[in-house]
């Protein structure tokens, strides 16, 4: 296809290809715009380019000036937007594979805050799900195909960005400052939005919890980084969810704290909270322990934004979890198949006892 803008300012020919093309750095979009398209292109382009150029400066150097404030208002609206595309594309993707898969009998349900919902995973349209959750669906699925696992399972993202430990109460009337929008109408909070009366997964198994990670990201003094109100919280979401019968994995907190914050040291409140994890797992035995998201091993598979994980870290947190997630799936088909068993011979019992009238009253007629 030809060229709709050929030359660019000075009159030198475009090559959309040529990585040193400074005086044109949008040319690679020459054949789809109008040479007056293609300045305003390299203008935005080129603010752009100075923009990162000036934030890396200043933060190399320490230094923020007016102008460095000015860029890092542009650079922050910037990311809001970003973040606010990026899970609205996750949560049209989950919406859009929950419609077209069957539902299946076993289900698995990732609840939590952006590292349940896969924030920082790099998702295409033919992903469907971020995160963990597709990781675990791919895994289940050759535990299937390996007959490791005995029965199909399917895994229900049901992350939502941003939220702490109070969002996801069950006995909340605060709903999530962020999307709001896709909770159901009526819902009072997000907890009853996933496991209300009629939701598809109500009925659902086991429940992966990632939540708690984002209460320290408040400012000094917010009530999110004391241990007692991310304990608790998080304490009463488990016991209701166990209340319903469900097998719950709890994931330790990512170390998402704050500059301020983190200056106390490893054993500071994010540490006490973890240890207190520790004994939410070991009071019932339908609780178990999921990834710790602490292990220096998470810190190396950041997002960019520092808070969520990239691609190789979600990689990391299936693979730490997987051996307990099969183990819970485990005993949930035990018991499956077992009650399936009951349920057969109180059947063929009940067959029996309808048939000897019948037979016995024929013998009398002869």
């Amino acid at each position: 296809m030809a060229h709709r803008s050929s030359h660019d300012v000075f009159g030198n020919a475009i090559d959309p290809h040529s990585s040193s093309a400074w005086t044109q750095p949008a040319a690679i979009l020459s054949p789809f715009l109008t040479p007056s398209q293609l300045q305003w292109a390299n203008l935005i382009v080129t603010i752009l380019f100075i923009m990162v150029m000036v934030t890396l400066l200043g933060r190399a150097t320490g230094r923020y000036s007016i102008s460095q404030r000015c860029v890092g208002c542009c650079s922050h609206g910037f990311v809001v937007l970003r973040a606010n595309l990026v899970c609205w594309w996750i949560y049209f993707l989950r919406a859009y594979g929950e419609i077209l898969r069957v539902e299946d009998e076993c289900k698995i349900v990732v609840l939590g805050d952006g590292l349940a919902l896969g924030f920082g995973d790099f998702v295409t349209f033919f992903s469907k799900q971020a995160g963990l959750t597709r990781r675990f669906q791919n895994a289940l699925d050759v535990a299937k195909e390996s007959q490791t696992l005995l029965l199909k399972w399917r895994v229900f993202n049901r992350g939502h960005f941003a939220t702490n430990s109070k969002d996801w109460l069950p006995t909340t009337t605060q709903k999530p400052k962020f999307h709001p929008f896709i909770m159901h109408p009526g819902s009072p909070n997000l907890f009853d939005h996933v496991f209300r009366q009629g939701s598809i997964v109500s009925d659902a198994q086991i429940v992966v919890v990632v939540v708690g990670t984002m209460d320290c990201r408040g400012p000094p003094g917010s009530p999110g980084r004391g241990i007692e109100f991310t304990v608790n919280n998080v304490t009463e979401i488990v016991q209701e969810l166990v209340a319903r019968g469900k097998h719950v994995i709890l994931c330790k907190l990512h170390d998402a704290r704050q500059p301020d914050d983190q200056d106390q040291g490893f054993i500071g409140r994010h540490h006490r909270k973890n240890t207190a994890f520790e004994k939410i797992v070991g009071a019932n035995p339908l609780v178990l322990a999921g990834a710790n998201f602490t292990h220096v091993k998470y810190h190396v598979h950041r997002h960019s934004d520092r808070v969520h994980f990239d691609p190789t870290g979600y990689d990391l947190a299936c693979e730490d979890m997987l051996p307990v997630l099969v183990q819970a799936c485990t005993k949930v088909e035990n018991a499956i198949l077992l009650q399936r068993h009951l349920d057969a011979r109180v059947a063929a019992q009940l067959d029996q006892e309808e048939e000897r009238p019948q037979g016995s009253g024929t013998k009398k007629d002869k």
